[in-house]
């Protein structure tokens, strides 16, 4: 006796939807970027953003790749873009205050070198931290990052983000 025609078009369609989900459960979940930015612009830190890191890089393998491309690039362009009119916004707020109160000096430098001071700043702690997030990852693709940034030139990273690079790598166990 034939499955009625009703019957074998639902059956195919439950073996579609389970391919479907089974096949969606084996890829990896995506980086929730939202983590990662909390702990890459945290400023105390004192929220468990390093944990939340760690726990995504468990459900989320490529939080280490994630990790390591803000490693080596800093912030996205639209990030520093971003940074930068805060600073420009800062920075006219900061002389409008100044040229208000007759006690200050005038600010001494450039909306351009305020600008360029303090996003060299934001990268520079960007960058550490991403390195010290690769760290306390752990595991071997994390050490494997940590080792491709350490095959650039000492000079392609302020001093701090190499020896915090250095610091993260000696802090793994194994080789």
């Amino acid at each position: 006796m034939m499955p009625h025609p009703l019957t074998r078009r639902r059956g195919v369609l439950v073996v579609v939807l389970l391919g479907w989900v089974a096949g969606a459960a084996c890829q990896r979940e995506p980086v929730d970027r939202a983590v990662l930015n909390a702990w890459l612009t945290c400023v105390e830190c004192t929220d468990g953003e390093l944990d939340s890191v760690q726990a995504l890089a468990r459900r989320a393998p490529a939080t280490v790749d994630t990790l390591q491309k803000d490693l080596l690039q800093g912030p996205s362009p639209f990030q520093r873009d971003q940074l930068t009119v805060q600073m420009q916004t800062s920075y006219q707020r900061l002389a409008t205050y100044n040229a208000n109160d007759p006690t200050s000096d005038s600010l001494g430098f450039s909306q351009a070198e305020f600008v360029a001071r303090y996003l060299g700043n934001v990268v520079m702690i960007y960058q550490g931290r991403a390195a010290y997030g690769l760290g306390a990852i752990g595991g071997i693709r994390a050490r494997q990052a940590l080792d491709s940034a350490l095959q650039f030139s000492p000079d392609s990273f302020p001093p701090n983000v190499w020896a915090q690079i250095h610091f993260a790598r000696d802090s793994l166990i194994g080789p």
